[in-house]
């Protein structure tokens, strides 16, 4: 993948998270299915720690995805999970944009955001 194609599609994503944030969507099936797809794409990233990274991220946006839309939610539930997701996707969208942070750190803090009774 040249660099041009792998900077729209981390453009793509960065800007997916900026509108859903902008309106209030970050969380919803709907807008989760849309990042992990965004994610998908930058999987293509040049080093290793950012494939990874992507490969993560894109999984546990589906799950997450996935999870919502098996039953209906709670509202409470929803904003637990919005709240343990939103800073480490924010993160990881940052380190594919370029941004000097570690990727395996952000990775493990995504794993990590995953709550105990899931």
């Amino acid at each position: 993948m040249t660099d041009d194609v792998q900077s729209l599609a981390v453009a793509r994503l960065r800007d997916c998270l900026t509108r859903q944030l902008d309106r209030d969507q970050f969380g919803a099936v709907d807008p989760l299915t849309e990042l992990a797809t965004h994610a998908r794409q930058c999987r293509r990233e040049v080093s290793a720690d950012k494939k990874l990274l992507a490969f993560v991220l894109e999984a546990i946006l589906r799950q997450w995805a996935d999870d919502m839309s098996d039953q209906p939610v709670p509202e409470s539930r929803y904003n637990f999970l919005r709240s343990r997701f939103l800073a480490p996707v924010q993160e990881a969208v940052e380190c594919l944009s370029g941004r000097e942070i570690d990727p395996a750190a952000i990775a493990t803090r995504l794993v990590a955001a995953i709550p105990e009774e899931d």
